[in-house]
């Protein structure tokens, strides 16, 4: 298919970002769009070779077999721009760049650390044909940049999955362990586009921002002896809380958080996780007033506590 390379100006309300034009000396990206269900073999769907300082563009596609019910999430997101400023890159790079975690049966991202999704990507950096295993820097503090605008189908993308014109949307990275940082990405949005610039690329996710920044984990130990999950502290609470959950052994776990009709409100951790001690803060203000449940869920063990929010 057709690859759209070009430079543009960007003008925000917030300010202008400038999408600067390719250099004589730009580094060469190489990239690549994939698309990713959970336990399916990812889909490559587009590749193009750009410089720095020059746009790509998501182009429209129908999507077959497994990811035809991710049509709408796909088309949410075509006309997106892609950008590295000019002097990001003191090398040449490969991009592979995967739409990540798509629940099949859906169409819809699967709920991550920050709830509820409207954006899940990985950027596999590769270096001379090396994959880069740790995050990948941006030189010279120069930024990543993805455009997306707000199409009928971005519009309707949120709209399907509960996001009104009450929510704030905002991009973090979604860290190995499970939890939420935003250090080091910004989101700007507009009437027209909604922006992230990013220092650096590793996994990068948007949701609700008071959802997105609610949640800090750290583990305290390694290889307690059984599964278990503490009371809350302090209790009652206003805003903030924290616990702490204990897996005896390598486990995929999720942590969630219910009201009292049992309806899910929010999802703290939906991860691999190593065996050790861990603590959730975890901040209430989007919620209201009341009793909630908060619920650890392993292959082996589950246990669920309540917490009481009173403002």
């Amino acid at each position: 298919m057709k690859k759209l390379v070009y430079s543009v100006l960007l003008f925000l309300a917030a300010g202008l970002i400038q999408f600067t034009a390719a250099q004589a000396d730009s580094n060469t990206v190489n990239l690549s769009l994939w698309i990713n269900c959970r336990n399916s073999v990812s889909a490559q769907l587009f590749s193009a070779s750009i410089k720095e300082g020059e746009t790509y563009v998501v182009e429209p596609t129908t999507l077959t077999g497994s990811y035809a019910s991710a049509q709408a999430l796909y088309d949410a997101f075509v006309g997106t721009g892609f950008q590295l400023e000019y002097g990001a890159l003191n090398e040449n790079i490969d991009i592979f760049w995967f739409i990540w975690d798509v629940d099949c049966s859906t169409g819809n991202f699967f709920p991550a650390t920050g709830g509820t999704l409207f954006f899940n990507s990985i950027f596999q950096v590769s270096v001379n044909g090396v994959p880069v295993t740790d995050i990948y820097q941006f030189a010279n503090n120069k930024r990543a940049i993805l455009s997306i605008p707000k199409t009928a189908a971005f519009t309707n993308f949120l709209t399907a999955n509960g996001f009104t014109t009450a929510n704030v949307l905002t991009f973090a990275y979604e860290l190995s362990g499970g939890g939420i940082d935003t250090t080091g990405i910004t989101t700007l949005e507009t009437p027209s586009h909604l922006v992230a610039m990013a220092s650096h690329f590793s996994n990068i996710v948007g949701g609700d921002r008071s959802i997105l920044t609610s949640v800090r984990e750290e583990v305290i130990a390694t290889q307690p002896a059984e599964f278990a999950l503490s009371q809350n502290y302090p209790n009652p609470f206003n805003p903030a809380t924290s616990f702490e959950y204990s897996l005896a052994e390598n486990s995929f776990v999720t942590v969630k958080v219910y009201n009292v009709l049992g309806s899910e409100v929010a999802t703290l951790v939906n991860t691999n996780k190593d065996a050790g001690v861990y603590r959730l803060d975890f901040d209430a203000s989007n919620l209201p007033s009341g009793i909630y449940i908060y619920e650890l869920r392993t292959d082996k063990f589950v246990q669920t506590r309540k917490m009481m929010f009173l403002k």
